[in-house]
């Protein structure tokens, strides 16, 4: 009976999904485009795209139905700091030099015929064009200046107004030595990121991925706790010399979740063997009476 339940569990979940997986084919709803392709190819890794509200024809998760990472997505959960440093959900703070850089967005996806001198057009479609953003802002650097105040909406206000390389600030009391190096990314996964670190002074890594607590940060191997830093991202102290710094997501309620469900279907298991074989030794017994009697 457990098993029939089983059963019908996995069958029933198997066509809701897929029923919902295939309502609609993504193309004939948000189709690519001159835009699009342009910004597929010419994005680096772990950069993104950031298409300002009623600024082009494209919605605020279009450009990731086509794998393309963007600084904006309508999702059922909302990030405290993330939303606190973008402004909202109106994103007003995404529109600075500083922000901009802090976010890594390679490309502004806006109407045609912007004017500035941190654009230049590149690409432009049926429903916007594709703005570069001439920023040398990497996706993890070494600040030139560290400093710590347990105050959010200070540490906002400060880096808003301040170049992103030159300053970074470490919410909390105490701030830790600035570093200097390089940081190249070697694997960039939804859950793991791994960088080759050639740091010549210990210090402080900024990494523009948004802050949470359920990252893990580990260092040639050995846990490295992970600071808040400019009010969302993430950073890492590294000492001097050549590493490997890696991030990964672990989240409890995952492990715990799977562990639950893990020991309840060895159980199920247990249970159902445990049956099988009183039945199987209930059959040999009945079997063996009904033999003598003959």
């Amino acid at each position: 009976v457990l098993a029939l339940i089983l059963l019908v569990m996995v069958a029933d979940g198997w066509r809701v999904n897929d029923r919902y997986i295939r309502t609609v084919d993504p193309e004939t709803v948000f189709p690519s485009d001159t835009v699009i392709e342009h910004l597929r190819s010419e994005l680096a890794p772990a950069e993104r795209a950031f298409p300002p509200a009623g600024m082009a024809g494209y919605g605020p998760s279009e450009l990731s139905v086509h794998g393309i990472p963007t600084v904006t997505g309508i999702q059922k959960f909302r990030l405290e700091w993330y939303e606190r440093f973008t402004g909202g959900l109106g994103m007003q703070n995404v529109g600075t030099i500083a922000a901009l850089g802090l976010l890594d967005v390679g490309f502004i996806v806006a109407g045609p015929g912007i004017s500035s001198e941190v654009l230049a057009m590149e690409a432009v479609g049926p429903r916007g064009a594709a703005y570069r953003v001439l920023s040398d802002v990497p996706h993890a650097f070494f600040p030139r200046r560290v400093e710590a105040t347990p105050d959010t909406a200070e540490a906002l206000r400060r880096i808003l107004e301040a170049d992103p390389l030159e300053l970074a600030i470490v919410e909390g009391d105490v701030a830790p030595a600035a570093g200097s190096g390089m940081a190249k990314i070697t694997r960039y996964e939804p859950n793991e990121l791994v960088l080759r670190v050639e740091a010549g002074q210990a210090g402080l890594l900024f990494l523009s991925e948004v802050y949470y607590p359920a990252w893990r940060a580990e260092i040639d191997g050995e846990p490295a706790e992970i600071l808040r830093t400019n009010t969302a991202f993430r950073g890492v102290v590294v000492p001097a010399g050549s590493h490997e710094v890696r991030f990964r997501y672990s989240a409890a309620e995952f492990r715990i979740g799977f562990m639950v469900s893990g020991i309840a279907a060895a159980a199920a298991l247990v249970w159902l063997l445990i049956g099988f074989l009183r039945w199987r030794t209930a059959a040999a017994r009945a079997s063996s009476t009904g033999l003598e009697e003959s």
